[in-house]
């Protein structure tokens, strides 16, 4: 009888221990595919984002370039003007 119990209490702490550990590799798996998620949905964001990007950019980049040439027809109407 004390071999019965013996074994009896060896298989439930097994079946507690393999439970145990199916949820602990459960919640890593979790933890992983969450981050996953999450990279996924930055990239998805970057991708609606970048045409908006590139727009503004380019905007600066035409204003800057406009303002350099009035800058230079300056310098040269200025060196013109001593000469």
């Amino acid at each position: 009888m004390n071999t019965l119990f013996i074994k009896f209490k060896s298989a439930v702490s097994g079946i507690a221990l393999f439970s145990l550990g199916c949820a602990m590799a459960g919640m890593g798996l979790v933890v992983v595919a969450l981050l996953a998620l999450f990279a996924l949905v930055s990239v998805g964001a970057a991708l609606l984002a970048s045409p908006f990007i590139a727009m503004a950019q380019s905007t600066a980049d035409a204003e800057e370039d406009t303002r350099d040439d009035a800058q230079v027809k300056d310098d040269l109407s200025d060196s013109a003007a001593t000469v």
